[in-house]
């Protein structure tokens, strides 16, 4: 059994990458540099950066890749793309990386800008493959980056943080026609959320408006319960403990239940998400123990071990769309409290013809906090969910002397509500 399950995690491990390597076409549109439009399918990955191709599926099968310079844009999920040459301020805005250099670091590239508001008065936005975030806005045919930089000045016993803010000055001739918004953008923050909300109050303030909006990044939040079965075993090894280490322990078959909740993160494409559970977990174990030397020397004892556990497991999620299925691995922790416990033994020792009883628990320091190790892969289809889990925990003795190992392999069935 044991090496049933060692072969089964690091098969789990081995897959993972073959599993994960697939595509997840969904209708869309291109927009061409002739402006047509074609329908058909695009790999849609729900881009945290900005993409760099796009692959596009057309209705007769076709598959072809395409730059910004390929074509005009492309529309897929709610999200809109266009092709555009743009400058990129890509200095270092991490806290560790900042430098106290105030010029900007320009870098002039054609991507695909990220569509926030598309009207009378419109907002782009790109993140490079560094992380910086750039905003622009459009003026005629001409994509005009934001300006904003984060940089190190020198004081008079350590260096401060300072910023370039010419952005505000920029929306504030580009907006001038509402005068209400001065106020707003005095405060402004270069970040998506205060430059939508100031968006928003100009179209409302003019009272009109964008032809498009892009929807606001939401993280799912998925919650369910579950229930399955759980086959554990149990190790001991000791100097001491002679019946709990000669016996080998069967395999414990009980059922398992308990409830989920899931949190996605945004712009990941449902892939990586927090998952959470309470789960109730029991085993329960009875074997007898013999060792008989000659009719004046010898021992035998009848033991039953069992607890019952209310886990909190906690684990980081990567699905992956397959057509109409999500392959999903998780890796986490558990966190048991005992809430029932069966430990017990009564035998007979004789040695050299005195009988002695033995009778009371068999581990008399037992944990009552278990810890453990979880790995797992399943999938999901629409709301139901299936899936295979291996849990390595440290077992139930605190006893120094005595080494305590459980494993448990989980066949698990769950319903998002």
């Amino acid at each position: 059994m044991k090496i049933k399950l060692y072969i089964l995690v690091l098969y789990l491990i081995i897959s993972t990458p073959v599993l994960f390597a697939q595509k997840n076409y969904v209708p869309g549109k291109v927009f061409t540099n002739e402006n047509d439009t074609i329908s058909g399918l695009i790999d849609y990955r729900n881009w945290e950066k900005n993409p760099d191709v796009v692959s596009f599926q057309r209705e007769t099968g076709e598959v072809g890749i395409y730059t910004p310079l390929d074509i005009h844009g492309f529309e897929v999920n709610n999200e809109v793309y266009i092709s555009a040459v743009v400058d990129l301020e890509i200095s270092p805005f991490r806290a560790n990386e900042l430098t106290d250099d105030p010029a900007l670091n320009i870098k002039v590239d054609t991507t695909f800008l990220l569509t926030i508001f598309e009207g009378r008065k419109s907002l782009y936005s790109n993140i490079s493959d560094n992380g910086v975030e750039n905003f622009y806005i459009k003026n005629g045919i001409d994509f005009e980056l934001l300006v904003y930089k984060i940089f190190l000045k020198k004081g008079s016993y350590s260096s401060v943080k300072a910023e370039n803010k010419k952005f505000i000055g920029q929306l504030k001739l580009y907006l001038n026609d509402c005068s209400s918004l001065d106020g707003q953008l005095s405060n402004l923050r270069y970040t998506q959320g205060s430059l939508v909300s100031l968006f928003k109050d100009y179209y409302s303030c003019v009272q009109s408006f964008p032809s498009y909006a892009k929807k606001k990044d939401r993280a799912k939040v998925s919650v369910g319960s579950l229930v399955g079965l759980s086959l554990t075993s149990i190790n001991f090894k000791s100097e001491e403990f002679e019946a709990l280490t000669n016996t080998d322990f069967k395999n414990s078959v009980r059922p398992a239940l308990g409830v989920f909740i899931d949190f996605g993160l945004k712009r990941n494409n449902e892939k990586w998400s927090i998952n959470n559970e309470l789960l109730f977990t029991t085993y329960k174990f009875s074997e007898k123990y013999e060792r008989y030397q000659n009719a004046d020397n010898s021992y035998s004892t009848s033991m039953e071990l069992g607890f019952s556990y209310l886990k909190v497991n906690n684990m980081v999620r990567y699905a992956y769309p397959l057509a109409r299925l999500h392959a999903y691995i998780n890796v986490g922790m558990s966190n048991g409290i005992v809430i029932k416990e069966t430990n017990s033994q009564k035998g007979t020792m004789i040695i050299n013809t005195v009988h002695n009883s033995r009778s009371g628990k068999i581990i008399e320091d037992v944990r009552k906090h278990e810890q453990g190790f979880l790995i797992g892969t399943g999938l999901r289809h629409r709301n139901h969910l299936f899936e295979l889990r291996y849990e390595m925990g440290n077992g139930m003795s605190k006893l120094v002397s005595l080494n305590s190992q459980s494993r448990a392999l989980y066949v698990l069935w769950a319903f998002r509500f």
